[in-house]
């Protein structure tokens, strides 16, 4: 599985965020949640939200076929310094919920791993 968390340039335009399909398998997407921290001349900002298919009203689509893909959120660069961004996804496959993770970071106001082109592999992190 990956996130497709596309780097646009920086402004107030909201860029979508992808859940990919890459397996061979259908996956439903649940829950997400965001913790973002951020440096800014007064010290740490912190941004966090949660959500799931139901709130974000997706619900009847959120099984995505192999090579498919779900908009789970929006994002924008509007901050123009360093900043770290935790996503997690609670995925349902073959029957069994798991928690997925990924972290995204930008300095200096470009993202710290430009190799990615925007799109960052998930991680297991357990099952639930």
């Amino acid at each position: 599985m990956r996130v497709d968390w596309v780097a646009g340039w920086r402004g107030i335009r909201k860029q979508p965020v992808w859940l990919l399909n890459r397996t061979a398998q259908s996956v439903t997407y649940l829950r997400r949640q965001l913790y973002a921290y951020a440096s800014t001349d007064e010290g740490i900002d912190e941004y966090q939200t949660a959500s799931n298919a139901f709130a974000d009203g997706i619900a009847a689509s959120s099984v995505i076929e192999p090579g498919g893909r779900l908009q789970i959120d929006d994002y924008s660069m509007s901050f123009d310094g360093d900043f770290v961004s935790n996503r997690r996804v609670i995925l349902l496959i073959d029957g069994a919920r798991s928690e997925w993770f990924t972290s995204i970071s930008k300095l200096g106001g470009y993202l710290w791993d430009e190799a990615l082109h925007g799109l960052h592999a998930l991680k297991k992190v357990k099952d639930l």
